[in-house]
Formats: structure tokens, C-alpha cells, sequence
């Protein structure tokens, strides 16, 4: 991995050897980047990840399109 810090592209690869749905790879990412899970989105067109994301409590969105994952921003209020 490059220098950058991943939280800078809210990007980041989890090193475990688990795959999504696995929760564990939402903890490893959260512990590794030392992140709250409720002060965290999570986007995925996959509904099993999804689950598992907000069984961590992370605000997991189901992708649908642009427009729905706008009004779910607009929600969390992270999207005017």
C-alpha cells in the first residue's frame, strides 16, 4: 500500500483472510483504522454484505442506482 492514509480515499483493502459477507472483514477494517462503526457508510449492491455490514451497526446502504444512494446520503445527512 502506497503512503496515503486510506481514510483519505475512504477506500482501504482489509488484510484478513475472510471475504464478504464475513463480518469479520467489516471489524478488521474498522479496528485497523481505528473507525466507529456507527459513524461509518457502508455501499454495496450485494444484500448479504449489506446485512452483515449493519449487523456491525455501520450504516449500510443497498446500491440501487445513483438517485436512491443520494436520498440515502440526504438521511444521513452527508448529502445537501
Amino acid at each position: 500500500m502506497s503512503g496515503r492514509d486510506p481514510r483519505a480515499t475512504g477506500r482501504f483493502r482489509a488484510p484478513a483472510k475472510v471475504l464478504k459477507p464475513d463480518a469479520r472483514i467489516f471489524q478488521d477494517t474498522l479496528d485497523q483504522l481505528d473507525l466507529v462503526a456507527e459513524e461509518c457508510v457502508f455501499v454495496d449492491a450485494d444484500p448479504a454484505s449489506v446485512d452483515a455490514a449493519k449487523a456491525l451497526l455501520l450504516h449500510a446502504i443497498p446500491y440501487r442506482g445513483p438517485e436512491e444512494l443520494i436520498l440515502h446520503l440526504q438521511k444521513l445527512k452527508m448529502v445537501w
